[in-house]
């Protein structure tokens, strides 16, 4: 008993140099894995050393043994009987370079590696410190011998080496022993979204520093902008996905390249004040220039790039503050301050010097005392920051209202000239179709009565042919206009309603179809059509392109909007254009406020999901 007492604040001291070696070990890791001396996989691979040391001596010291985490290594490379080293499909004369590439996945692909790494990096904040206590409590002791507290301080430092070590045996097994495949405890599921949203925090306040430099460049010249541009459109992109709400984009249309002039020249500007050009690149760039200036989107841009670094300073820079300096400041360096105090009697800076500066009365109060609550603080106010900042990006980045009615009338512009359009092609098709099919029939129909007419006196038997022939040209022309009827609005549609109708149209098609359809009410009858219609050309896309052998259609109805879905396990690499009808899907939903979104990758599967607001009867 006594001899574990006399030995912990030796095996403790033995565990701070450990921690004092981590960050050693992981700046040359990581400047040797990157600067690829002698290898990755090799400079890891020994960076596994001081984790293992340090999983042996805590493991032995605290009394519970921490196991091996790693994968196993892989087998060295072996020849093919044609004498070549395999790695994948690639062949080598040499088993050293598979055997690198072995060693490099190995160890890439073992998450114990980055647990490893992140072990090596918080060590010295974590385990360094409570190895720490007990040498430094018994080096106190010893230079303040003359005292009582020296006495006491030299006592409570072999009565805690035990149970420093336990604890330190703890902190080891959690990063390095073997994961047990468990949920999140619950304290990481609370500190683990906040940690993520002060590192979020963090970032825009970094980024609050590069945009402020491009407002500068904003103003200072028209060529920046693009740059600007592209800039805060990627940062509005970012605050949505942080913040789950989709910002959109509120930029104008950008314009189509200019016409040349008689003279051969390409004028961009308004009237005797524009600037001619006998290059179409350069008149191009210096239009979209023109048209980047006079949007009133780049200047709200502009705006919001001025006032980000304010919006970091109020929302961003206090959580994160609050945390860094709640762990780092307040506590880990408090921590070794108050050590180096108890082992040099000289030294008596301490960072609550600072804080005793801005409230003097919080100097003597102990740094962790005030450096937790600070942290956790800043861990709870994050996610509301976070989405607070999310707000005022939306407020300013987002399309106002005057741009978004524009933008809607402009839409509806286009989606009406095309359903014009698409309604005038139906009309000629129409015309067409009863022009050259029904009506010549029925033309020959009649001439063939009128054929008859003369025969049935004279030639009763050529009569009886002659009227089987109109009899046989009647039943073609009915067929026909059924088709026809049936492609302006079939009657199934009409009658049984969009399920039905579907559940049709996958008997007809020419492969396996499976049909689930959850729907609790009817649509508008337009809009059934649109949707049968687009089903029926995506099918015959499938049967003609895909080489598929089986089609999925699915139908429901959710948050006021219809959504169908067909899905085929065809070949993929299904694009808009080369007469696959899919622009004819898209222009046809669009008069709905519909949209067709295709996900077709190269070998299948092909997915082709459309979505119209839709509300059910």
């Amino acid at each position: 008993m006594a001899g574990r007492y006399a030995l912990a604040p030796l095996r403790c001291a033995v565990l701070v140099l450990v921690a004092l070696a981590c960050p050693f070990v992981l700046v040359v890791t990581f400047v040797c894995a990157h600067a690829g001396v002698p290898s990755p996989a090799l400079v890891v691979a020994r960076a596994r050393a001081l984790p293992g040391l340090a999983r042996r001596l805590a493991g032995r010291w605290s009394g519970e043994p921490i196991g091996r985490p790693y994968h196993p290594p892989p087998e060295p490379p072996r020849r093919d009987l044609d004498g070549w080293y395999r790695h994948g499909d690639d062949l080598f004369r040499s088993p050293w370079i598979p055997g690198y590439l072995r060693g490099l996945e190995w160890v890439a692909r073992d998450p114990a590696t980055a647990r490893d790494l992140w072990w090596m990096l918080l060590d010295p904040l974590v385990g360094g410190v409570l190895a720490a206590l007990p040498p430094l409590l018994i080096g106190y002791g010893a230079i303040s011998a003359d005292r009582p507290i020296g006495w006491a301080a030299a006592a409570l430092g072999v009565a805690a080496g035990p149970a420093a070590l336990r604890l330190h045996g703890r902190w080891t097994r959690v990063l390095l022993s073997p994961v047990r495949r468990r949920g999140p405890s619950p304290l990481w599921s609370w500190t683990a979204p906040r940690m993520t949203a002060v590192l979020r925090l963090a970032a825009v306040t970094a980024l609050s520093v590069a945009g402020a430099a491009l407002a500068v460049a904003h103003v200072a010249g028209p060529g920046a902008v693009p740059a600007a541009r592209r800039f805060v459109s990627w940062r509005r992109a970012l605050a949505g996905r942080w913040n789950g709400a989709v910002i959109a984009e509120p930029y104008a249309p950008e314009p189509a390249a200019p016409e040349p002039d008689p003279d051969g020249g390409y004028r961009v500007g308004w009237l005797a004040f524009g600037s001619v050009y006998r290059s179409p690149e350069r008149a191009a760039r210096a239009r979209r220039l023109q048209w980047i200036a006079e949007d009133p989107a780049s200047w709200r841009d502009l705006l919001w790039l001025a006032l980000e670094p304010l919006c970091a300073v109020v929302l961003a820079a206090p959580a994160v503050s609050l945390v860094a300096g709640g762990l780092v400041w307040l506590c880990w360096l408090w921590t070794w301050t108050a050590g180096l105090a108890l082992v040099l009697p000289g030294f008596t800076w301490s960072p609550m010097e600072l804080v005793g500066a801005v409230i003097p009365a919080l100097e003597q109060v102990p740094g962790p005392l005030l450096g937790l609550p600070a942290a956790a603080l800043g861990l709870a106010t994050a996610p509301a920051l976070l989405r607070l900042h999310g707000r005022v990006c939306g407020l300013l980045l987002a399309p106002t209202r005057t741009a978004a009615l524009t933008r809607r009338v402009e839409h509806l512009a286009v989606t009406r000239a095309q359903a014009a359009g698409s309604q005038a092609a139906e009309l000629r098709r129409i015309e067409r179709d009863l022009h050259d099919g029904a009506q010549a029939r029925w033309v020959a129909m009649g001439m063939n009565l009128g054929v008859a007419e003369h025969l049935v006196d004279r030639d009763p038997a050529a009569a009886k042919a002659v009227l089987a022939q109109a009899k046989q040209s009647a039943a073609s022309a009915l067929s026909e206009l059924r088709e026809l009827i049936r492609g302006i609005h079939p009657p199934i549609l009409a009658d049984r309603g969009l399920p039905d109708a579907l559940r049709t149209l996958a008997m007809d098609a020419p492969l396996d179809a499976d049909v689930r359809i959850d729907l609790r009410g009817r649509p508008d009858p337009h809009l059934e059509a649109a949707v049968y219609f687009a089903v029926s050309e995506l099918l015959t896309n499938v049967g003609k392109h895909a080489s598929a052998t089986k089609v999925a259609i699915e139908l429901t109805h959710a948050d006021g909007v219809l959504r169908c879905t067909v899905t085929d396990d065809g070949r993929g690499g299904a694009a808009p254009g080369g007469g696959s009808g899919l622009e004819g899907i898209r222009r046809r939903l669009s008069g709905f406020d519909g949209t067709l979104t295709l996900s077709s990758p190269p070998g299948g599967p092909t997915v082709a999901t459309m979505e119209l607001p839709c509300v059910l009867s």
